[in-house]
């Protein structure tokens, strides 16, 4: 797949700025602010503790009134600081490593449940990423659970629903799908989200190798790299398996039933291009109805029903490998895993 759009996610320079209230989440009655590079939001510890068994830890925790020791509250929870200092009497804790934009759509989630519906495409994809990904880093269990469940809609984990929403050019979370595919497989890895990472993976293989090195320079660490590539090797080769059935059996069908009908090399010296349709690594491009539909003189109906039936079961016997490529449980296994 060539796909020429840049894919990289922007980057906000670092700011010495101090950072300022947040329009919307700062609440006069809030009992505790939280701290990002950008915003501080006051907010509720019986909110946060309500939604996330994370921030409900961490308020349970002695503070320096109750007698706690400095290495208390030195404690790191999930790259949460609980300060010694306050902000207009109220603790200050500090989300450490977390841009405030991104804060902002998780707590905007927690509040206003409106801002974030899981039935829509039409969030900005930021805003997915961000919840996803601090969903998961503070247990907010409930958010998390509706934003997997929002993307196995697009990355599902049966080779049917995938087929039907298997379009690159369709839009998605307010761009071209093809764009998203490798931002929304690094959240996925970071949130430790296994039951989108068979899909993702699998997407992501299919585009060009330079397309690829481009994009896992500015996304991915050099394990998950490791794994895309290595996986995307396995499954050229399982695509290896189609083409072969294909031209068996259209062969044997022209020598029985069609001697005059030229083989398949002599075809393809004719036409150089007559296999690109085996260049490809999505499974939808290569099902048993399009590739005997491709070539219909070379195999009889009888023939042409028997090789759909056969491309169409290697087709699924390959997605049941799928996470294998790429070093993920199987199917059974992450499908439970969401119950």
């Amino acid at each position: 797949m060539n796909v020429d759009a840049d894919d990289t996610t922007p980057s906000s320079e670092p700011s010495n700025a101090s950072p300022e209230r947040h329009d919307i989440l700062w609440f006069p009655d809030g009992n505790v602010v939280l701290q990002t590079d950008t915003y501080l939001f006051r907010v509720h510890k019986s909110v946060l503790s309500l939604h996330s068994s994370v921030f409900k830890d961490m308020f349970e925790l002695p503070t320096v009134e109750d007698g706690a020791s400095d290495e208390i509250m030195a404690d790191d929870t999930a790259g949460m600081k609980a300060l010694e200092e306050t902000y207009e009497g109220v603790p200050l804790v500090a989300l450490v490593g977390d841009k405030g934009e991104d804060v902002a759509h998780l707590l905007r989630t927690v509040y206003d449940h409106g801002y974030y519906i899981s039935r829509s495409d039409d969030h900005p994809l930021c805003k997915i990423t961000a919840i996803l990904v601090l969903s998961t880093k503070y247990a907010f269990e409930s958010i998390r659970t509706d934003v997997i469940g929002h993307l196995l809609k697009h990355y599902p984990m049966t080779l049917s629903e995938f087929d039907m929403v298997d379009d690159d050019q369709a839009t998605v979370f307010q761009d071209l799908r093809c764009f998203q595919h490798f931002k929304l497989l690094k959240a996925a890895l970071v949130a430790d989200a296994d039951v989108l990472l068979p899909g993702l993976f699998y997407v992501c293989s299919d585009f060009d190798l330079g397309h690829i090195a481009q994009s896992l320079r500015e996304t991915l660490d050099k394990e998950s790299t490791w794994r895309l590539l290595k996986g995307r090797d396995h499954l050229s080769l399982a695509f290896k398996r189609i083409q072969w059935i294909y031209l068996s059996e259209s062969e044997a069908c022209v020598k029985l039933h069609a001697p005059n009908q030229p083989t398949f090399d002599q075809f393809r010296l004719k036409d150089p291009e007559a296999t690109a349709v085996f260049d490809t690594l999505t499974l939808k491009d290569v099902s048993g109805d399009k590739l005997v539909s491709t070539w219909p003189h070379r195999v009889c109906t009888n023939c042409g029903e028997r090789l759909e039936k056969l491309i169409n079961e290697e087709r699924e016997k390959i997605w049941e490998e799928l996470p294998s490529y790429f070093a993920l449980p199987d199917w059974d296994i992450l499908r439970a895993a969401l119950e």
